[in-house]
Parts: structure tokens; C-alpha cells; sequence
């Protein structure tokens, strides 16, 4: 009707038609964060993690406005810059529109009623964005990941106990059998006599990021992998693809997966060799050597300690990362206390998995690293 009326030249039946339209439009306009934010509850009471997702401890309207006008520095950066400024932004400008609109309906023009159409489409399409995000890992909720693996159903054994026919493409199978085998269009080549046999490593790991995680990380575009695993030692990337695989808690049935820091990833569908693959093809992509595991120098070099620390620590808290741990004037004694509560110090963290005398030797060591380098420029 706006654009209609733009266009009237009887300039009193355009302004009645003008003050309706904008009338309508502005209480829609103004109704729909005020329905994104109703849908954010019913999801989160429907069990979708959407205070992890905004960043927020709890979530509140409180909460809530803080990272629509502050932003957060967790979360998940797609949905908050849909939420924030795609969202957010197109409504208050399709509002400032209409008021103008209504307050001089005569004059009001074509160009201003194209505005306020492309805003219209922009700020649904922001809402359309928040519902996508808060839908991951899944595409088709409780059935299929976004990468199209696929999760066991419910009704996957009949009525009668019969069991259905194996699906090739079901989590379990495809951990069975492999990515790279089950793959029914796969670009890697077919391995021959005389191939170096670190760049064929490379080369499934390429392969299989290919199949399972390109649906949603680019290399350095949209979600770029190259910044996220920059300076990752291999060790330290295969333990955490591993922890993809079942996550830090065990699930209540094949249904309700979850993964670890969250629900935001699939898990991680193939073998322990193509999990050793995956991460020598993101160590090279991140600056770091990558290596045969089986070859010297791969885990297993140094002592229990700084093993453990390599797989398990370093990718967080190793030298360049985003949490460093040296020079955090901690003793032994302190570091030991809080490797047995590590998930209550962040809960984001797994719990200490070794002995009592490798977490001694491991708290030692945490203890004696040198002070981490200070990060310059301003942030």
C-alpha cells in the first residue's frame, strides 16, 4: 500500500492511504523483536542453549539488550551480528522511515517506499538468520547434522523388534566404515605406489574437512578455519576434533547428542585415522608442521607432562593462544588444586583425566612456564 500510494497523484487520497499503511506497518515493524524475543524463550525452554548462543550467563531481557547494544565476546558471532545489526538495525530504520512517512504523507515518495520495502525484507531476514543459528548443529532437528550425517532415529528398530536396514550415512556407520569410504562423490585421488606419505595425510585431512566441515567453515571467508586453528600444534588439534566425537557428557539416547563446549558443532563422524588426517591438514593451514603420527616427534616425545599439556591444554592456553598460561604466578601447590576442578574453574573445560602423579608432574609444570608474552595494540 506505501508503494502504491508513493505513486497517487491525488494527493489527499494518497495521504489517507499514506497515515493507514504506515500505521499498520509500524505496529508490525515495532512487534517483531518483541516476537523474536518470545521465540527465543519458547526455544529455550524447547532445550536450545540460547543463552550460550547470545553469550549470556542466563538468559534476560536484560541480558539480551546487553548484547544487542554492546555486543559479547563469547558467543556465537553469526547470530548476535544478525540479531544486532541486521535485525536490529533494519527495524529502527524502517521505523524512522514510517514516521517520516506519516508525518509527511503528501510528499512522501517512491524512493522512501523502496526504503522502507528493502528494510522490511532486510529485518524478517534477520529474524530468518537468529532462527538458522540457534538451529545448529542440526538442519532437520534430532535427525541430520548440517554436514548430512545423520543421527539413529527412534523409530529405527520396528514395531516388532525387527531392525531397518543400516543407513550408510548414520553417525555410528559412518564411524565404523569412514568418512572417506562412504563418500559417494570423493575428489581425492586413489593412493599409488611412491606417494609421500605426509602429503597424502594432508590430503585425506583436506578431504574429509571437505565432506564434513565446509558446510559452514570457509578457509578464510564466512567462518574462516585458517584463524581459528593458527599456531595449533597437530596434537593439540587431534585431541580436540576427538572431543567432537561423543562430547564431555555421556547422551541420555542416541538423540540427544551433545558436543563438547556445546551444541554448536556436529560430532566428529569419522576414524581415529581421519581424525589424524583432519588435524595435520589444519596444523599446515594454521603455520604448524604437520607430521606422520607414527613418526618421531609426534605425541609421545617429551615427558608425560608436556605431552598431556600438547594434546590437551595447548590448543587454549599454549603460547600465542587465546588464554596463554605462563607467568600467571600460580604455585604447584594452586595448579594442582585446579586440575581437579577444572569444569567448575571454566565450564568449558573438560575434567583432568590422568593419574594423581601426572597431574603432580602437570601442575609442576604449569607452574615453572616462562611469563607469556604481552599481546600489543590497542583492542
Amino acid at each position: 500500500m506505501l508503494l502504491t500510494a508513493a505513486r497517487l497523484p491525488d494527493l489527499a487520497l494518497k495521504e489517507k492511504v499514506t497515515r493507514y499503511a504506515a500505521r499498520w506497518v509500524f505496529a508490525m515493524t515495532a512487534a517483531l523483536p518483541l516476537s523474536i524475543v518470545w521465540f527465543l524463550w519458547a526455544a529455550s525452554n524447547a532445550g536450545v542453549q540460547v543463552a550460550e548462543v547470545f553469550g549470556v550467563k542466563a538468559l534476560s531481557i536484560g541480558g539480551l539488550a546487553g548484547v544487542l547494544l554492546g555486543g559479547s565476546a563469547s558467543g556465537y558471532p553469526p547470530a548476535i551480528v544478525a540479531a544486532r545489526s541486521v535485525l536490529v538495525g533494519s527495524v529502527v530504520t524502517l521505523l524512522v522511515t514510517l514516521v517520516i512517512a506519516r508525518a509527511r504523507p503528501r510528499s512522501y515518495g517512491l524512493g522512501s517506499a523502496t526504503v522502507a520495502l528493502v528494510f522490511a525484507f532486510v529485518a524478517m531476514g534477520g529474524g530468518e538468520w537468529v532462527r538458522e543459528d540457534l538451529r545448529k548443529p542440526y538442519v532437520i532437528g534430532n535427525y541430520m547434522f548440517v554436514n548430512g550425517v545423520r543421527v539413529a532415529p527412534a523409530w529405527a528398530t520396528g514395531d516388532a523388534g525387527q531392525a531397518r536396514a543400516a543407513d550408510p550415512f548414520e553417525l555410528s556407520s559412518l564411524r565404523r566404515a569412514g568418512i572417506l569410504r562412504s563418500s559417494i562423490w570423493p575428489r581425492l585421488a586413489p593412493a599409488h605406489e611412491g606417494e609421500d606419505a605426509l602429503q597424502r595425510l594432508e590430503a585425506e585431512g583436506q578431504e574429509v574437512f571437505r565432506l564434513t566441515c565446509s558446510q559452514c567453515h570457509s578457509t578464510d571467508g564466512y567462518l574462516a578455519i585458517r584463524p581459528l586453528v593458527a599456531g595449533r600444534q597437530q596434537e593439540a588439534l587431534a585431541t580436540m576434533i576427538g572431543r567432537f566425537t561423543t562430547g564431555d557428557r555421556a547422551p541420555a539416547d542416541a538423540s540427544a547428542l551433545w558436543t563438547w563446549r556445546g551444541r554448536r558443532m556436529p560430532p566428529f563422524a569419522g576414524t581415529e585415522a581421519e581424525r589424524d588426517a583432519l588435524a595435520a591438514y589444519l596444523a599446515r593451514l594454521g603455520g604448524s608442521p604437520p607430521h606422520l603420527p607414527a613418526s618421531p616427534g609426534a605425541a609421545g616425545g617429551g615427558s608425560p607432562a608436556t605431552v598431556y599439556f600438547d594434546e590437551n591444554c595447548s590448543a587454549c592456553h599454549g603460547p600465542g593462544a587465546d588464554f596463554p598460561l605462563g607467568g600467571r604466578g600460580r604455585t604447584a601447590a594452586q595448579m594442582y588444586e585446579m586440575l581437579g576442578r577444572l569444569p567448575q574453574v571454566n565450564e568449558a573445560m573438560p575434567a583432568f583425566e590422568g593419574s594423581d602423579e601426572l597431574r603432580k608432574a602437570l601442575a609442576d609444570y604449569l607452574a615453572a612456564l616462562p611469563p607469556a608474552p604481552k599481546k600489543g595494540g590497542a583492542r
